[in-house]
């Protein structure tokens, strides 16, 4: 029940607060005056498998969840392998993974379900949309179903001397280098002890480092520049034709593949704008909402793969009707990808319109299924689970702040803004995946500014604009000690309204839960969970912006 004091509160306090700091918004000031906060514990499926396998496994991270006072467990029931953790008509159980098995009678979800409750727990579904298999195992039903799977924009790169000699780019920036020539676009390389290297500044050859200072300090990648590291055949062309001094030239011929055949993470990502695609992700929410007593559910990879996905027939279908005429030339019309490594997109005619139809194909789906799990459950809270990164998140095609924010980047057409959809939702989490927890220590470190928690926190609280609740999320393998874990969340708390903690798998050894207890001293509700709050911050905020707007 909402306490009597708090719809006063709403009307004295949040308004105050804006003409005071614009910045911080209606929700923070709301969210503090009424002493409410997110406090999520984010259970991924794979990693925790083992605990998840045993009603006294999950028992005991319910537990230890509400002894830390968390508000809410979000419980991944639909990996990006693309099976899940609860009984569905459709989707395939997972009943092992990587040796661990889970017993046929075992339903993941309504267990967890069970024991969150009796503890006072609030358990979220978290289901990843738009992932229909994991590429590392090849595994999942996007592999049985191939006109699902997006399709990805590729390029095979070549490099040529000034003699004319060409030979191909094995690829960019890789975790690890076979034979062949390779492509460094960022950080340093040490080479190993079969690899020779050129210094590339620009397009001009300034050195060329020979196998014989393998081990050396590592190389750095000039500013605007690369590294061409050469293996076995790569390195024999690298020593023949290369020379300091020389321009190379770069060339690329571009294909359209699966994304099975992609090289675009570890989801199998399928097709955002096919109705197929959309209908069976629905129904899977559904069956969620209908089967089970969560209190809410969590959109996760609802998205696209990547800014080179999907091109499928069905999408350049699905474009050429919203745009209202063919595209003579696909893909060159949209985008092709620079044939230097690095040089990153060459945009054609329909680039904008492309973005803005992309991210218009998410709000739609999201827009949708919210109006679905609705209507089986009035009551059942929508989240979901973004990248902090706003700037650069147009990429994968989802645009989750609200739907006047406009900052202008040059990549945005003048109807992009109103493509955003955290006016659909109850809550975004968005993931502040930095080490350095406040600004002040990346001065000190001579590192940007923009990679702190607490700057990805506030630009993700400025983006949402009151449209939603912010909760910041925390990647917990960046902190190898629980007071570097405590401060990095001092951070997000200062500039939301609440943080996420991801995952429960990383919370091992001693320190961790005891440092959480002290971190979390009182018991909080979400604000989210507050009827009628959101409400009010949204009318709010519509309020304070038309008494900005100048008069006639």
């Amino acid at each position: 029940m909402t306490r009597p004091w708090l719809a006063l509160t709403l009307w004295l306090i949040p308004m105050a607060a804006l003409a005071a700091d614009p910045g911080a918004g209606v929700a923070q000031a709301a969210a503090r005056a009424g002493g409410l906060e997110g406090r999520i514990l984010w259970c991924d499926a794979t990693a925790n498998l083992p605990i998840l396998a045993t009603r006294a496994g999950i028992a005991s991270v319910m537990e230890r969840a509400s002894r830390a006072r968390f508000n809410i467990v979000v419980l991944d029931v639909k990996p990006i392998s693309g099976h899940v953790l609860f009984q569905s008509r459709l989707a395939p159980r997972l009943a092992e993974w990587r040796g661990q098995t889970v017993p046929p009678d075992h339903d993941i979800l309504a267990v967890a379900v069970e024991e969150a409750h009796a503890r006072g727990l609030a358990l979220y579904a978290s289901l990843n949309i738009f992932a229909e298999g994991h590429r590392h195992f090849g595994v999942g039903p996007g592999y049985s179903r191939p006109g699902w799977q997006s399709e990805a924009l590729v390029s095979d790169r070549e490099v040529a001397a000034p003699t004319g000699a060409r030979t191909g780019l094995a690829g960019a920036d890789p975790a690890a280098t076979g034979p062949g020539l390779w492509a460094f676009t960022k950080g340093s390389r040490r080479l190993a002890d079969d690899e020779s290297a050129a210094v590339v500044e620009g397009d001009r050859v300034a050195g060329l480092v020979g196998h014989a200072f393998a081990g050396a300090a590592p190389l750095p990648v000039p500013a605007g520049g690369l590294l061409l590291a050469g293996r076995g055949g790569g390195r024999d062309w690298l020593e023949k034709q290369l020379a300091p001094g020389q321009t190379l030239s770069f060339h690329a011929r571009h294909r359209i593949v699966r994304a099975a055949d992609g090289e675009d993470g570890a989801a199998l990502m399928v097709q955002p704008a096919n109705p197929e695609v959309r209908a069976y992700e629905q129904v899977l929410l559904e069956e969620v909402a209908r089967g089970y007593g969560v209190d809410g559910l969590v959109l996760d990879r609802m998205r696209y793969g990547s800014l080179w996905m999907d091109f499928s027939p069905m999408s350049r279908q699905q474009f050429e009707r919203w745009l209202g005429q063919p595209v003579a030339r696909f893909p060159e019309d949209i985008l092709t990808p620079h044939p230097r490594p690095g040089g990153g997109v060459q945009p054609g005619r329909f680039y904008r319109e492309w973005l803005q139809w992309r991210a218009e194909t998410i709000r739609s789906f999201l827009a949708e299924s919210v109006s679905r799990v609705k209507a089986v459950r009035p009551d059942l809270k929508v989240g979901v689970y973004v990248g902090s990164w706003y700037p650069t998140y147009y990429t994968v095609g989802a645009n989750w702040a609200a739907d006047d924010y406009a900052p202008g980047y040059d990549w945005m057409s003048p109807g992009y803004p109103a493509t955003g959809y955290a006016g659909l939702v109850d809550f975004v989490t968005t993931g502040c995946y930095y080490a350095l927890p406040w600004r002040a220590d990346a001065l000190r470190q001579g590192e940007p500014e923009a990679g702190t928690v607490e700057a990805a926190a506030s630009g993700s609280n400025r983006a949402v604009s009151d449209a939603s609740f912010v909760y910041a999320g925390l990647y917990l393998a960046h902190y190898s000690r629980p007071e570097q874990l405590e401060e990095a969340m001092r951070a997000a708390r200062s500039q939301t309204q609440g943080v996420m903690l991801f995952d429960l798998s990383y919370l091992t050894g001693d320190g961790w839960w005891e440092m959480l207890e002290r971190a979390f001293r009182d018991v909080a509700r979400p604000p989210h969970s507050v009827a009628g709050l959101l409400d009010h911050i949204r009318a709010a905020r519509r309020a304070d912006s038309l008494a900005r707007q100048p008069g006639p």
